[in-house]
């Protein structure tokens, strides 16, 4: 029974605090949930910027689920008050913290990402995805927007806006010093990861509460 009690105290302590912030400057409300010491938001962030933001195909009907996606310049400066862009290392901590394992294990890709994305309306019926913790850091495999010259359109790619377990996208949130958080889910497999980001590019941000 102790042990028990204890089991439910440390995800208490870990996934327990969801609440909720509005950005004063447009009204919009954001989910935000407390990870350990950390504070997220838990949703992509909407704020619609004079530049360097762009909707998913310029179409505006995806930015309620999905947010808008930013440059690296304009993630940085449209930050709300209180608010600021994460470091690697923010990112970093919240992998160990939602994995609660060792990093090593063989399934830490998978089951990483399944902590972080998963969630009912997606479709996932498989018992062995959905017995494992769910973060509340809810990520949406929102894709990303790049342009390979001034001559070339935007090409956007990675979303993934159906439901079940056979629709595949990648999402990729800014950090600072162009690194970016890489979810992602293809034919190869599941996981999340830091990478190099293009500033220009457009992804998707998540902010940390200073």
């Amino acid at each position: 029974m102790k042990i028990f009690i204890q089991t439910i105290v440390t995800s208490f302590l870990l996934f327990g605090c969801k609440s909720s912030f509005v950005d004063v400057r447009d009204g919009h409300k954001y989910k935000t949930v407390r990870i350990s010491k950390q504070v997220w938001l838990a949703e992509n962030f909407a704020f619609k910027a004079d530049n360097g933001c762009w909707a998913y195909k310029d179409s505006m009907k995806f930015t309620k689920e999905f947010g808008f996606l930013y440059n690296l310049e304009t993630a940085q400066n449209v930050c709300p008050k209180g608010w600021r862009l994460p470091r690697a290392s923010d990112y970093e901590d919240l992998m160990r913290k939602v994995y609660q394992g060792k990093t090593t294990d063989m399934k830490y890709g998978g089951k990483l990402f399944y902590r972080l994305v998963v969630r009912k309306d997606d479709g996932y019926i498989f018992p062995s995805f959905l017995k494992w913790h769910k973060s509340g850091f809810s990520v949406r495999l929102a894709g990303s927007t790049s342009k390979l010259s001034d001559e070339s359109p935007r090409e956007f790619t990675g979303m993934r806006d159906g439901k079940g377990f056979y629709c595949f996208g990648t999402s990729n949130f800014w950090c600072l010093n162009s690194e970016t958080f890489y979810v992602y889910s293809n034919f190869m497999g599941s996981g999340a990861m830091i990478s190099l980001g293009t500033p220009e590019n457009g992804y998707s941000v998540r902010y940390i509460k200073e």
